[in-house]
């Protein structure tokens, strides 16, 4: 069978080594323990992203499918505690995976197999130690964190108008004075002028002002900058925590506001960029104007996602007409595609589904097209694969016998790696055609279409959002300014 390799950096490594190095260095020590334990690496995980939590590592939720489904013998790692030492639910699902699918972890130490009682509770005795020392970590950072607060440190992101500095080694900020007088005009026009938003962006917009994470200012990028307690010289943490989605993969997390009690208010290093009797002034002209609402975290538009606008490409959005009537609208300002009451466009699509589901009805084969010849491809890639692993292992036979040179064995061994690893390759591609073969049969996607049609008016916003979502992949809006209200195209694409 073949092995993989997890890479990841620890807070144990050198926190001045780049990552690279790390990783580079990481792979090599794996690379001697493979040959030490005649394991063949086929493929190297390596995780280029940190979060604690498992579901934040894309390159270990992929390893655990991988394992899961039996590709691996074993999984090599540095340490044991390389494959996490987050919560205790974390751990649990990692070494259940590893249990149940029999796959062994290979360290520089040891090799770990979690069907022997012995080996297991050695395993489960090191992660829990592991987790006892990230916590301990993870203590000491937070409370170095609020200290450097408390004196006036800044630690967040670096906002608009700033420049990471250093006053000893306390982290604060210095002023870009090019990004500066813009954060300068838009108290201006906003407290002084009586300027809203929206104009607000379109004016820095056309003066050549540049955002740090898009092409171009937005009403709620103007706001963040209103509201945002830096730019008056002062710090304000503790005001907001993240609520991570430990249910799925998909790293998502909703961020909600802490108690008034918890936040930490203290004078920054940093020097102002406005007066703090500007920036209050702001805050009370923003609580006295009425503003679109914002995300909450929970889905209140059933397109979201799905809906494009046809004429810019952006997603379109659902805004409320003072708590009567939902617009789908496209929020770009420099589009002219007109909005369109959203009752009118989810009938709309409806129908089209409607129609789009005779369709397929109508043109359903016997079963999923071509799925027979990949599933008979695949039967012989695998049995090349197992022929090509009892090759390794005669080469191991012939080199205790004396009959090959290790010199002789390393090359022949090397092209034999390269094999399987060509081989797993095209193992892998056809696994994933038949699955997209497999999800293109008619007769499922037919169920996966009546499905929402006959739920979607029993379903709230969230839930008609996930059953559009299971069928289709895209929705195309269009509608000119010159059209009424019924008046607008939508082009659907299934999945």
């Amino acid at each position: 069978m073949a092995s993989a390799a997890y890479l990841r950096k620890s807070r144990s490594d050198d926190p001045n080594e780049p990552l690279e190095e790390t990783l580079s260095r990481h792979k090599l020590q794996l690379q001697a323990a493979a040959h030490r334990y005649r394991l063949s690496i086929v493929r190297y995980y390596e995780e280029v992203v940190t979060g604690d939590s498992l579901y934040l590592r894309p390159q270990m939720m992929q390893l655990l499918e991988d394992v899961e489904r039996g590709i691996y013998d074993s999984v090599l790692c540095v340490d044991i505690d390389r494959l996490g030492r987050g919560g205790m639910r974390d751990q649990g699902v990692i070494l259940e995976t590893f249990k149940y699918s029999g796959t062994r972890i290979v360290t520089l130490e040891k090799i770990y197999d979690l069907n022997d009682d012995l080996d297991e509770e050695l395993t489960e005795f090191k992660t829990f130690l592991s987790r006892r020392e990230y916590k301990m970590i993870t203590k000491r950072l937070h409370r170095g964190i609020l200290q450097t607060v408390k004196e006036g440190g800044h630690v967040s992101s670096i906002p608009y108008g700033y420049a990471r500095d250093h006053i000893g080694k306390r982290p604060t900020l210095r002023i870009v004075e090019e990004e500066a007088f813009f954060v300068r005009m838009i108290y201006d026009l906003y407290v002084n002028q009586g300027i809203g938003c929206h104009a607000i962006a379109d004016q820095i917009n056309a003066l050549g002002a540049h955002p740090r994470r898009s092409d171009r200012f937005a009403a709620v990028s103007v706001r963040h900058i209103l509201k945002n307690p830096v730019y008056a010289g002062k710090i304000l943490y503790n005001r907001t925590t993240e609520l991570h989605d430990r249910t799925c993969g998909n790293g998502r997390h909703i961020i909600v506001n802490r108690p008034e009690d918890d936040w930490i208010a203290v004078d920054g290093m940093h020097p102002p960029i406005i007066d703090e009797a500007v920036w209050q002034q702001a805050g009370r002209i923003l609580h006295e104007r009425w503003h679109p609402p914002c995300y909450t975290g929970v889905v209140r538009n059933p397109l979201a996602g799905i809906c494009v606008c046809k004429k810019c490409g952006s997603k379109m959005v659902v805004q409320t007409s003072k708590g009567r009537w939902s617009y789908l609208k496209c929020p770009n300002r420099q589009c002219d595609c007109k909005s369109a009451n959203l009752t009118y466009v989810e009938a709309e699509l409806l129908g089209l589904l409607e129609d789009m589901l005779s369709g397929i009805q109508v043109q359903a084969p016997d079963g999923p097209a071509g799925s027979t010849e990949i599933v008979q491809a695949l039967e012989q890639v695998r049995r090349s694969i197992s022929n090509t692993e009892r090759q390794r292992d005669r080469l191991c036979d012939l080199l205790e016998q004396g009959i090959y040179t290790p010199e002789l064995f390393r090359q022949r061994s090397d092209a034999v790696d390269r094999k399987l690893t060509s081989l797993h390759d095209v193992a892998d591609s056809l696994e994933g055609q038949l699955a997209e073969a497999r999800q293109n049969d008619p007769a499922q996607r037919i169920q996966i279409v009546q499905t929402a049609l006959s739920l979607y008016f029993h379903a709230d916003a969230a839930e008609k959002n996930r059953l559009l979502k299971s069928s289709l992949r895209r929705v195309l809006y269009c509608k000119d300014r010159q059209q009424g209200p019924r008046e607008f195209t939508l082009e659907a694409q299934l999945k």
